[in-house]
């Protein structure tokens, strides 16, 4: 599957598409079956999970749960809206999730006034520098 956003929703649309046609796939169903349609448990997933994590050379620490954050931190920076996030990770309360990603506003100023700072050489908001006003 492609790594950018287009291939990756192209596989999943192709995805669905096989599940139908193995009578797989509906709203109560797992997106990701086992051959059986059934759902995986945890044992066979860490297992699958860990041999392509070798084979795709990922590094040793790397979790499913990292990706999780990964997948809600590039929301955030998206301009993706907390309710949406906290929906999309099944959180029941919005406050966790704010515990949690709160501070990636912050992060994100900061590394967005370090970049503007090194390309334009003054802080950002200053009305110094090349077309800034």
């Amino acid at each position: 599957m492609a790594a950018n956003p287009e291939g990756l929703i192209l596989g999943l649309c192709e995805h669905r598409e096989r599940m139908k046609a193995k009578g797989l796939y509906g709203p109560d169903r797992p997106v990701f079956p086992t051959r059986n349609g059934t759902i995986i448990r945890d044992r066979n997933f860490n297992r699958k999970w860990e041999i392509l994590k070798k084979k795709a050379k990922l590094p040793d620490e790397l979790t499913p749960h990292c990706l999780r954050h990964t997948f809600a931190t590039r929301m955030l920076e998206a301009g993706v809206p907390m309710k949406m996030v906290q929906e999309f990770l099944g959180h029941a309360r919005l406050a966790h999730t704010a515990d949690i990603y709160s501070h990636m506003d912050e992060m994100i100023e900061g590394v967005r006034g370090k970049m503007h700072k090194a390309l334009v050489g003054t802080k950002l908001g200053t009305k110094k520098g090349p077309g800034l006003a």
